[in-house]
Parts: C-alpha cells; sequence; structure tokens
C-alpha cells in the first residue's frame, strides 16, 4: 500500500512522473529483506514498464540524485538500496534474500530518530545482537518471543 504523504513529498515531486511511477514499483521489486535490487535497467524495465518504451537508466539517475535509492557494490556487482523503505513498510512474512544487504551505515540515511536509535541501541545490548542483519535479528527477536511464551 502507497503512504499518501507519498504525494507530499518536495523531493519525489522534483522527478519526473516517470521517475515516481518507477519509484513505486521499485517497491514491488526489491528484496523485502534488505530494500535492494540489481541495477540492471533493461530487467528493472521489464518488471515494472513491460509494455512501455522507457529507458529506466535516467529515471534511475534522477531517484539516485535525490537520495531516494542509494548506489552500491557487491561482489563487483552493482546495486541500489532503497532508503527509508523499512520506515514505510512492515513485512510479515519476508521471501527468501534474493540480493545483499546494503552495509553501508551513514546518519545521512538513517530513516529512525535518535530516540528510536537509543531505543534499538538499548534492545540489540540487552539481546547481545551488536553487528548482526536484519534476517538475524528478527529471527533472534522472534526466538526470544517464544523463549518467554
Amino acid at each position: 500500500m502507497l503512504n499518501p504523504d507519498f504525494w507530499f513529498d518536495e523531493e519525489v515531486a522534483s522527478v519526473s512522473f516517470e521517475a515516481r511511477l518507477l519509484y513505486m514499483g521499485l517497491w514491488g521489486i526489491c528484496d523485502d529483506n534488505y530494500a535492494t535490487f540489481p541495477n540492471k535497467p533493461l530487467w528493472i524495465k521489464a518488471q515494472i514498464f513491460p509494455y512501455d518504451k522507457i529507458d529506466t537508466q535516467p529515471l534511475l539517475r534522477e531517484l539516485s540524485n535525490i537520495k531516494k535509492i542509494i548506489p552500491f557494490k557487491e561482489n563487483g556487482e552493482e546495486y541500489f538500496w532503497i532508503k527509508n523503505f523499512f520506515k514505510h513498510q512492515y513485512i510479515n512474512r519476508p521471501s527468501k534474500p534474493k540480493y545483499p544487504e546494503y552495509t553501508k551505515i551513514l546518519s545521512e540515511y538513517s530513516v529512525s530518530t535518535p530516540t528510536e536509535r537509543k531505543g534499538k541501541e538499548k534492545k540489540r545490548k540487552e539481546l547481545n545482537i551488536e553487528n548482526i542483519g536484519l534476517i538475524q535479528l528478527r529471527e533472534k527477536l522472534r526466538l526470544k518471543k517464544v523463549i518467554h511464551t
């Protein structure tokens, strides 16, 4: 479901309507564990615009320029990470990971407020999980819930 605030985001409004439509489509094709997807413009076009004559490469560049998607490399392959994906999405049953996790952590890409970060840091320390990925964190939290119930 698309957050109604999407239509009022001034950064998103600054890109072409095709880039906005692509951005919406990327949320559906990214890895729901890590919010990542491969930088393969033809594959992306086939997934989101199968019947349209659209070049997705300049559209991806538009979204990258406003930092809605962040490019990164893993094992020589290029990927994008969708910033704020987990701020707006809660995945009940994540699929198996398809693409690598974006591991570079920069404060400018943070989706948490300082108060939320302190709470998360405290929870991580309580669970002794300082540097694990999202999937491992979910599993550890699920196991802790099972043990306490």
